[in-house]
């Protein structure tokens, strides 16, 4: 047991990882494992739960354990069916896993994200291109890129893999191997169309740099991979931010369909297990169903605009706090910690993150809240974190 209280968390991230390639992997393998990881998660509450040692655990990851109360609160005040009781469990699975494992190990994980995480995004995009169903989506004029996933998948991992050598190496510039990767990943986000991925692309070097001349560099540089896409006949995330087709216009439908389906049970939800759902009455088969693409509405959705509030309350005040970290003085993988929560902020309005259960994004940012309350909780408290450092 002692093993997947240490590495559970990153068998857990694996596994969302492996959903994506589901053209590779059948789908009931990885999803039994996921079964899994959520039986061992639930399990460590009986092994490991002290009782001296709770309230240290509620005060360094108070947010975590908030979220855990406020949908067990919806849960005794609304009621709930299975599939409600099911998320409760699996959210609790994955916040004991996320506890444990960063307690326990987080001098391995700070050095597998600093050391390996380009390498991982890089080989699941290889993965991809090389077994993918498709390359390439050919919509009307447009012409976006997939490398065999959803477009804007890769362009979101593409960006993190960007962002996560600016961060973790500071002098990336004059490293051939780093140099190489930062170009392809740059050229892989605009590749796929996604003006999300560009966004977080963006505001991520301009928390990194700020108002400087490394900005200006940088910023001469994506334009000059941007001049270059043009040989390679796709739709870039530039080209669709300069045409006329607005921030949200490929998405009308799903948010029109989303605010009438949060309209259906404004106050108090349709349930907490209705993550990324939409009303099946308002589509005009069941084949064309699909979630509100909004992070926020999907919270409305599930909560209500009572519970929803207090949701995205405790959701503004962990924000708050990520930007004070990534301000300060902190460690590379604090601070990258600190930018995904920042960035999956920002993709909420893009996508229904946050809110789920298995998907990598999603389960990345928990365990981003998870390194960014810890070291906040320690800050706080003029304990100075005595990691090795890689």
């Amino acid at each position: 047991m002692n093993f997947f209280l240490k590495y559970g968390i990153g068998i857990y991230l694996s596994i969302t990882l492996l959903y994506k390639l589901y053209f590779l992997i059948p789908l009931s393998f990885i999803s039994s494992l996921y079964y899994f990881i959520m039986v061992i998660g639930l399990i460590l509450v009986f092994k490991r739960y002290q009782r001296k040692s709770i309230v240290g655990y509620a005060k360094s990851f108070k947010y975590l354990f908030s979220v855990l109360l406020l949908n067990l609160l919806y849960l005794l005040i609304f009621g709930g069916n299975t599939e409600s009781i099911l998320y409760w469990f699996a959210k609790l699975a994955t916040t004991n896993l996320i506890v444990f494992g960063i307690v326990s190990n987080y001098n391995f994980y700070e050095r597998v994200f600093i050391k390996y995480f380009k390498y991982i995004i890089l080989v699941i995009i290889l993965i991809g291109y090389m077994f993918g169903v498709s390359d390439e989506i050919i919509n009307g004029d447009v012409n976006r890129l997939s490398m065999g996933f959803n477009p804007n998948d890769l362009g979101l991992f593409s960006a993190l893999g960007a962002l996560a050598i600016m961060l973790f190496n500071k002098t990336w510039y004059k490293s051939k191997i780093d140099g190489i990767l930062f170009f392809v990943f740059c050229l892989l986000t605009l590749l796929s169309g996604s003006k999300a991925a560009l966004l977080n692309l963006v505001v991520g070097i301009l928390l990194i740099y700020g108002i400087s001349f490394k900005l200006v560099v940088f910023s001469i540089s994506l334009w000059g991979v941007f001049l270059l896409t043009p040989k390679l006949n796709y739709t870039t995330s530039i080209d669709r931010l300069l045409s006329k087709e607005s921030a949200f216009e490929t998405r009308n439908e799903v948010f029109e369909i989303g605010l009438l389906t949060f309209d259906d049970s404004f106050w108090t939800g349709h349930g907490i297990d209705k993550y990324g759902w939409t009303d099946p009455k308002y589509w005009s088969s069941p084949e064309e169903m699909l979630g509100p693409h909004n992070t926020y509405l999907s919270i409305g959705i599930m909560y209500g605009v009572i519970f929803g509030s207090i949701f995205i309350f405790l959701l503004l005040i962990q924000v708050i706090k990520s930007l004070r970290i990534f301000l300060n003085k902190h460690s590379s993988f604090v601070k990258f910690s600190a930018l995904i929560v920042i960035l999956s902020v920002i993709n909420g309005f893009f996508e229904s993150l946050i809110v789920g259960v298995n998907e990598f994004v999603s389960v990345l940012f928990w365990f981003a809240v998870g390194v960014v309350s810890y070291s906040y909780s320690l800050s706080s408290r003029n304990i100075k974190l005595n990691f090795k450092k890689y």
